[in-house]
């Protein structure tokens, strides 16, 4: 029997080591960290692949973008800890090295009037918080030619 052929990771951002006050892990796989603002205020930032946005039902995330349904998704559990540490940001980073930055308060994915739950424990899943894209402030990655 042949060897199957290993397809090379995509490229992805480099983390910076120093800063860093807590990480978020699921098995070995590091999903998110916590870090300080110059003004001291906390900041979580989770890792994501851009294919993880949440499509609300629809086909595609384009097509849940047309609808107006695509947004990001945090466990139950980790909004919990993440209120007791006092955080007051949070941050999707896209894993691609080109990756987004998409940022909106703690705030959003606590308050009933901006986000939805959706609970997937029957599938073996967790309680997901939803928060649309419209509350998120998003930077673009970087672009090299």
């Amino acid at each position: 029997m042949a060897a199957r052929r290993k397809f090379p990771k995509p490229p992805q951002r480099k983390w910076p080591k120093k800063g860093i006050l807590w990480t978020f892990k699921r098995g070995r796989a590091v999903i998110g960290h916590g870090c300080a603002l110059s003004s001291g205020d906390l900041v979580y930032v989770a890792r994501r692949w851009r294919g993880e946005i949440w499509c609300g039902g629809e086909a595609s995330i384009s097509a849940a973008a047309a609808a107006g349904k695509d947004g990001w998704a945090l466990d139950h559990d980790h909004v919990l800890e993440l209120r007791l540490k006092k955080v007051k940001y949070v941050v999707f980073q896209e894993r691609e090295r080109d990756g987004a930055r998409y940022i909106t308060t703690l705030e959003a994915f606590t308050d009933p009037s901006t986000h939805q739950m959706m609970n997937y424990k029957a599938r073996g899943g967790e309680l997901q918080h939803y928060v649309n894209m419209k509350h998120f402030r998003i930077e673009p990655g970087k672009v090299k030619f």
